[in-house]
């Protein structure tokens, strides 16, 4: 991580469930405890430029703890909003940060970036930095930027109907299926073997598993 920066940001958790994927702020418009303000835009070119699976999501910015993936990194008025997913059913320390964020222990976001030459100055005793080149993201526990905060981390009763949808198609469904099983339940697969209505139960429980593993 030589040369590489790095922002913390407190986060408030607002809900959290089993399946680990969370709404954050990983960065805000306020002045941190290091004098340093990340300006509207700053993070404009990265983002264009950078294929989001390059951006990683770590703990406690160790380059050999990735606890899990982002899904979307935008900014918006307040800052850098993220999506992410933890890897909570395969990586035991994505669990554990899980947990840990619930028990309020972990409670911050911080960027690791750096700044390329001519992508920051000097005004009235802060460091305005108008470019970055963002490298990862982590939650860790110290907080330096008293702005952001997690959004919620959400689980399966969480989905709204598209999303739900979408995972339905994600483990095999077709759209007319999907849309079936959204509106009806299981019931509202039409299956021209008789003796599948009698396993529809088990195929049910074997989609869910497959939704929980997503």
């Amino acid at each position: 991580m030589k040369d590489i920066e790095c922002k913390n940001i407190p986060f408030e958790i607002k809900a959290i469930d089993e399946e680990g994927s969370f709404e954050a702020y990983g960065s805000t418009r306020d002045e941190d405890l290091g004098n340093d303000v990340m300006m509207e835009g700053c993070f404009a070119k990265v983002l264009q430029e950078k294929n989001i699976d390059e951006i990683l999501l770590l703990l406690q910015h160790d380059t050999g703890e990735i606890i899990g993936e982002f899904k979307s990194i935008e900014e918006d008025h307040k800052g850098l909003l993220v999506k992410g997913q933890l890897y909570i059913n395969d990586i035991a320390k994505a669990a554990e940060t899980r947990f840990l964020m619930l028990k309020n222990k972990l409670k911050a976001m911080s960027i690791g970036f750096r700044i390329p030459p001519n992508g920051s100055f000097r005004e009235d005793g802060k460091r305005m930095i108008k470019e970055a080149d963002l490298i990862e993201i982590s939650v860790v526990t110290f907080p330096m930027n008293p702005g952001a905060e997690i959004l919620r981390v959400k689980n399966m009763k969480d989905l709204d109907i598209r999303e739900f949808e979408q995972k339905l198609r994600d483990v095999g469904l077709s759209q007319k299926e999907a849309k079936a099983v959204c509106a009806n339940g299981f019931k509202g697969l039409h299956r021209d073997d008789a003796d599948e209505e009698e396993n529809k139960a088990d195929d049910w429980s074997e989609v869910i598993k497959q939704l929980k593993g997503k």
